[in-house]
């Protein structure tokens, strides 16, 4: 009996043991498992930070270039316009000496002026920019007859 008791106890005592291992054993493999995705998913973090920084820096060296390629199209049509306006200036001189063009002025402008700023001031009351007009009147006559 003692025999028996023995050897069941000690069974006992190596289920236990053999459940004990194998129940720690799977939890050591979680936490194993576990601790390798934690690492692979630091990883992939850490690999795509470097990655956003090297893209980064490589649109960042891009956007520079193109910066620089615009600025010096930009540069030459700044220039090419300055050209064609001379060019412009330096023709438009010259078929005005040629035909005796005489240069544009503004005739009667101070007129003007003071009319519409008498018109602004009295909306309803019109008579009053009455001389305003007649200068004005005369100064577009003797414009044109000096003409």
């Amino acid at each position: 009996k003692t025999s028996l008791k023995t050897h069941s106890k000690q069974w006992y005592q190596r289920r236990v043991r053999g459940l004990a291992e194998s129940l720690f054993g799977q939890f050591k493999k979680q936490e194993v498992e576990k601790v390798i995705m934690d690492a692979k998913l630091e990883g992939a973090k850490s690999q795509a930070k470097i990655d956003a920084e090297v893209m980064s820096s490589s649109l960042n060296a891009e956007r520079m270039r193109w910066r620089n390629k615009f600025s010096l199209i930009e540069g030459n049509l700044q220039k090419r316009k300055q050209e064609l306006l001379s060019a412009h200036e330096e023709g438009t001189k010259a078929v005005s000496a040629k035909l005796n063009i005489p240069e544009r002025r503004e005739a009667c402008s101070a007129e003007v002026s003071e009319i519409i700023q008498c018109y602004r001031s009295h909306p309803t009351e019109v008579l009053r920019c009455q001389d305003l007009a007649r200068s004005f009147e005369g100064c577009v006559t003797e414009s044109l007859a000096s003409r």
